[in-house]
């Protein structure tokens, strides 16, 4: 065997190790080769993807629940592909990390947002606010700061309003790795906020959304789904919501589907709630048509 073949085995026994989760060794086997065609196949796709515009960001409605209005949106990557449809990223995004194209999708689904926040104007002319369910990589990788530093300012960066979401168990992560997202990307003029993901469902210290200067909570949809019911979920979802209001933090019910979990949602004092209930995840032209639409009922009401 060749010393540039006993490297790519290595290689494929790597990524294999990175796929089960890292923190462990794999023995190389001929069956990883299989594996690694198909990883670098959906790589080199992914690749093409981005030259050739298969790329998109698809925006969903965050709605007041005081009032009924689409106060912002969340934005989330699909990926056009010629042979098997639209995907989410679940089907792709975990090649990213193995591949280098991290910061290439975070660049673009960054930019994308912040074109639609600066576009879209809120009912006192603000930049729109709009969230980015985004990948742990991006507060990791020191390289995407300087490369943000380094856009010009007609990308508008700094009128934008952008919230970064982040799941519990990788805030853990960020923080031991010594680069606070909020300080690093500290540019000029730049509203940069955190939210915190699926909330609710595994161990988390407080401290941390203050330390971090969250904006805001998700609660986990799975807590939602069984809302309303009056049994346990109800009460944490309770507690939840009132320990998120004591330290000033607004509190998003994600996957509402039914009345049921809005109405509890409600009584609750949920601020804001997000789910097929209202839309589904949109594109631009399509969900700046239903902002038009709500913004032209406002008028007639008023």
């Amino acid at each position: 065997m060749s010393a540039s073949e006993l490297i790519q085995n290595a290689d494929q026994a790597m990524y294999s190790a990175k796929e089960l989760g890292g923190h462990q060794f794999q023995v190389y086997e001929f069956i990883m080769a299989e594996a690694e065609s198909e990883h670098m196949r959906l790589n080199r796709e992914l690749n093409e993807a981005l030259r050739e515009g298969q790329l998109e960001i698809y925006y969903q409605p965050i709605i007041d629940i005081r009032t009924g209005t689409i106060i912002k949106a969340e934005a989330l990557l699909r990926w056009n592909h010629p042979y098997k449809g639209v995907l989410s990223p679940a089907a792709f995004l975990s090649i990213t990390e193995h591949s280098g194209m991290t910061n290439k999708i975070t660049n673009f689904v960054l930019k994308q947002a912040i074109s639609s926040s600066n576009l879209w104007r809120d009912q006192h002319g603000e930049a729109f606010p709009i969230s980015i369910n985004e990948s742990p990589a991006f507060f990791i990788t020191r390289s995407l700061v300087d490369d943000f530093r380094a856009w010009p300012n007609d990308i508008g960066l700094e009128n934008s309003r952008i919230t970064m979401e982040l799941a519990p168990e990788f805030l853990e992560k960020i923080n031991a790795s010594e680069l606070n997202p909020i300080t690093s990307l500290g540019l000029p003029g730049l509203r940069l906020q955190l939210a915190m993901d699926n909330f609710g469902t595994k161990p988390f210290s407080p401290s941390m959304l203050r330390e971090f200067r969250m904006e805001s909570i998700k609660l986990d949809r799975g807590l939602v789904k069984n809302a309303g019911k009056g049994g346990e979920t109800d009460d944490v979802l309770k507690a939840i919501i009132a320990m998120a209001h004591a330290i000033n933090l607004k509190v998003v019910g994600v996957g509402v589907e039914q009345m049921e979990q809005l109405r509890f949602l409600t009584c609750a004092g949920c601020d804001y709630a997000q789910g097929f209930l209202f839309s589904k995840p949109l594109r631009r032209e399509d969900f700046e048509a239903l902002l038009k639409r709500g913004h032209q009922q406002r008028l007639h009401a008023n």
